[in-house]
This record gives C-alpha cells, sequence and structure tokens, in this order.
C-alpha cells in the first residue's frame, strides 16, 4: 500500500496551531507522533512503558501519552483520544486504526484520501508530500493563530525567521483578545446608534394569532428569555402590537447544540417602510480577490444587537412567548429592514479600509504580504476600538494563507468550491419523487451556482415544477 500523507492541523487551547503532513495508516494499531508534535504540559507519563512493535526489529519502549488532542482535517475539526511519544526519523504523526476506525468508510485515490465523519459527512484530504518539521518550540497565545514552521533542514537563520514573524504578530493579537467581548453594547457609547422603525401609515396595528406550541418548546422558550432579559435585549411589554415567536430546532441547530428562537415579523415587515441601503453581493466582492496571499475574517458578536432601537419603535416589535409579552431594546433579527441598517452602520466605519470586505457583520481582510497584512490589521483594530464594535473571538481568523468566508474557499488563486458542497452533490442518489426533495436538491445545486456558467437557465425546467398551480410529476 503507498504511504498516504495528508494536510492537517494540530490545535492546542492556549497555544498557536501548528500544519503538519501526518501519515494515514491502517495498518498500524497506535496513534503515535513526535514529542515535539505536542506541547510538554499535553504529555503524561506512563506509570507502567508499553512497548511496541513494528518500527525495528527489537520493539520500542514507549513511555509517554497524550488524549484528546484537537486535529483539523481540511474544514473539520476532529479528536485523537490517545496518542504516544515516539521520536520518529521519518514522519512527524502516524495515524493509525484507533483513529481511522471513526472515519469508515473511507477511500484513497491517486489525489485524495476519501473519509467519512461522525456526524456522515463525506470529506476528502488532499494527498501532500511528507514534510518532516524542525523542532520549535510551542508559542502560547491564541490557537486562532497559526505558527509558522520549517521542515527539518537545520538552520539558525530560519529559527530567527520564525521568531522575528511571531513577534511582529504577537502584539497585534494582543490587542485584538481586548476586543473579544460576548456583550455587543458594551461599546455603544462610543457609537450612540438609534434605529428608528416607520410604519407606511401610522394608524396600523401589528397583530397576528400567537401559535400553537409542544412541551419541549416551553423549556426552550424559558432558556431564550432569560438569556435576552439578562442581557438587557429585551424588556416587558405592554404594547398594542404583537407578532407570535416560535422554536426552531432543526439539524444545523441540533449541531450547533442550541436551539433558535425565532419572530414571526411579517406583518410587521408589510407594514414597514423598506430602508433601501444596498446590501452587497458577496461573491462579485470576493472575485475580485485573487493573488493575495494573506487574509483574516472576523465576525461582529450577535451583529444587530449592537444598535438600540429608539423608544416608540420598541413597542413595534412586540412578541408573545408562552412565558409573557416582550418587546426588544435592540434590533432584532427578522426585521426586513436590520441588514440593510447594519450594513449602513458598518459601512460608516469601514468603506475607507482598503483591501476589506463588509457583508453585514461579516469582515475579511486581505493581503499580498506579511508587511501589508499586519499593517492592515493595525489600521482595523483602530476602526474597531473607536467604533465600540464587539468581536466574536470563537469566528477570528488571523494571518491565514487560505481561508472560507461566507462558505466561500479563497486563496492566492481566487475563489473555489467547497470540497463538501460537491461531495453532497455527488453522493445524491435519491429520486426527487416530490416538490421537498426537488427544493431540497435546487437548493444544495443552488450553492455552486457562481462556478457553473448558465447554471439558473438550465435549472428553469425545474424551478416551474415548484409553481403551486402545477401538478408535480418527476420524469
Amino acid at each position: 500500500m503507498p504511504k498516504i500523507y495528508i494536510l492537517s492541523k494540530i490545535i492546542v487551547e492556549g497555544y498557536y496551531n501548528r500544519y503538519y503532513t501526518p501519515m494515514v495508516d491502517t495498518g498500524a494499531e497506535t496513534n503515535m507522533c513526535r514529542h515535539n508534535c505536542l506541547p510538554e504540559s499535553k504529555w503524561e507519563k506512563l506509570k507502567t512503558p508499553i512497548v511496541v512493535t513494528g518500527f525495528n526489529n527489537e520493539g520500542s519502549m514507549i513511555t509517554y501519552k497524550a488524549r484528546n488532542i484537537k486535529i483539523q482535517i481540511w474544514d473539520k475539526i476532529l479528536t485523537i483520544e490517545e496518542i504516544y511519544s515516539y521520536e520518529f526519523t521519518n514522519k512527524d504523526i502516524l495515524l493509525g486504526m484507533p483513529f481511522l476506525d471513526k472515519l469508515y468508510p473511507h477511500i484513497i485515490t491517486k489525489t485524495h484520501w476519501w473519509f467519512t465523519t461522525p456526524c456522515k459527512q463525506k470529506l476528502g484530504a488532499k494527498r501532500v508530500n511528507n514534510k518532516v518539521r524542525k523542532t520549535t518550540p510551542w508559542i502560547k497565545g491564541s490557537e486562532k493563530i497559526t505558527q509558522k514552521l520549517e521542515n527539518i533542514i537545520q538552520s539558525n537563520h530560519n529559527i530567527e525567521i520564525i521568531i522575528f514573524s511571531i513577534n511582529k504578530i504577537k502584539p497585534l493579537q494582543d490587542k485584538l483578545e481586548l476586543l473579544y467581548n460576548d456583550n455587543p453594547l458594551q461599546g455603544w457609547e462610543k457609537h450612540q446608534t438609534k434605529i428608528k422603525i416607520e410604519l407606511i401609515d401610522e394608524n396600523n396595528i401589528i397583530t397576528q394569532k400567537p401559535l400553537k406550541y409542544n412541551f419541549n418548546d416551553l423549556t426552550e422558550f424559558k432558556m431564550h428569555i432569560k438569556e435576552l432579559l439578562d442581557n438587557n435585549y429585551i424588556q416587558e411589554s405592554n404594547s398594542k402590537h404583537t407578532s407570535p415567536a416560535f422554536i426552531v430546532n432543526k439539524h444545523s441547530e441540533q449541531k450547533r447544540g442550541k436551539s433558535r428562537m425565532v419572530i414571526d415579523y411579517r406583518n410587521l415587515n408589510a407594514k414597514t417602510k423598506t430602508y433601501n441601503y444596498p446590501i452587497p453581493n458577496k461573491i462579485l466582492k470576493i472575485r475580485q480577490i485573487q493573488g493575495y496571499n494573506y487574509f483574516s475574517k472576523f465576525d461582529c458578536k450577535s451583529g444587530f444587537y449592537h444598535l438600540k432601537l429608539e423608544d416608540e419603535s420598541k413597542k413595534l416589535t412586540a412578541f408573545t412567548v408562552p412565558q409573557g409579552f416582550y418587546e426588544w431594546n435592540v434590533l432584532p433579527f427578522g426585521y426586513k429592514n436590520a441588514p440593510g441598517r447594519y450594513q449602513h452602520f458598518m459601512d460608516n466605519y469601514f468603506n475607507q479600509l482598503e483591501n476589506c470586505i463588509i457583508y453585514i457583520d461579516d469582515i475579511l481582510l486581505y493581503s499580498r504580504t506579511e508587511n501589508e497584512h499586519i499593517k492592515l490589521l493595525e489600521k482595523f483594530i483602530h476602526i474597531v476600538e473607536i467604533s465600540g464594535i464587539s468581536l466574536s473571538k470563537k469566528k477570528a481568523e488571523v494571518m491565514k494563507n487560505q481561508i472560507e468566508f461566507l462558505g466561500i474557499q479563497i486563496d492566492k488563486n481566487g475563489i473555489k468550491m467547497q470540497t463538501h458542497v460537491v461531495q453532497k452533490i455527488i453522493n445524491l442518489n435519491e429520486t426527487l419523487d416530490t416538490k421537498k426533495k426537488l427544493q431540497s436538491f435546487l437548493g444544495l445545486v443552488n450553492q455552486v451556482r457562481e462556478y457553473i456558467p448558465k447554471l439558473a437557465e438550465n435549472l428553469k425546467p425545474l424551478q416551474k415544477k415548484l409553481k403551486k398551480d402545477i401538478e408535480y410529476h418527476f420524469d
């Protein structure tokens, strides 16, 4: 069997992450790596050393083990439950059956190792050349930053370059840490933005009947309402207006581990004046990025909640839940003008920043060189500081050579399709014998519309089948 190496990232909380090229070996009974592939703090000494065979004729004594190590392959973060320390001379990491067992079925081709995640998603990791990394100290800091590693060729000059790059990035990362915040209202005094909701006819009343709820919804509503009250996002209401709330707990919410509370603002939206501020075409914006080598992305924490509502507008947002009657203090999701209002707010601050894309509450920075990107980050940090914007630490990625932004893969060559979306389309084998199945299929294909010429035109015959007045036939 040919040797298979893939590109992956080792992620340890509290340290810069690292890229390695582990070997995938279905004949290995253990997971093993060189000692320096993990920080010293992750290793635990075995009470009783063990001997493994297969690496030399005499067997090898193993004295250290690490547990629950995060490894990112493509865009999925997986867990290596146990891995042992062994000083390979020709590789850094060996992934054996204890890890690979969870990824069956998998297929090996000339260019990829295709595997199945525990949640049954099929992904392809590109096969690469083996690169044994130089022994380099782990750097404490955010796991969002990648520590640059050189290959095993010994050179003090190369080590100096690595340390120099890290020293330039570290002060910026320290500043960014101060901007990561779970409370979007903390910096409100810096911009003091209030939003007014205007009715087409001021005499209109917003009213919709409450919805029916099941028993599980009651617990979910209680959790959401408490969280919103604790953060001062909502308050009790005595408004004459009302819209119903409901709970969404589908696959994406279950995967995230938290349901969503959604408010049906159809009546409010129909009776509200439209705020015609343009939302940029994300594909047209991103298509301009080609030949750039460094990328950073950020997400505003609970974006709309940065903006407060004027007192008279709060009453228009009133909504019912089983536990009571409430209204919003901040700009709510579901209100039709919320995206445009927030885009306008962001553009007021970031329009003068070159090499920056703002799509509502998502931010992308891009540069050709490392020095250019550091200067860009400095300008970005200054704008965030004066604007009072809170950034999400969980979603931040800094100084990457390739990045996913708004579901699109970007590198120096431009944009490309996401492998897992393509694989979903390839693996689709069900008959589209209902409108619901056809609608799901068209939604999936729509994710790659920008990469396929005349796709919209070719899909028109299928789109017509979804019309209400047409009887559905699959042929």
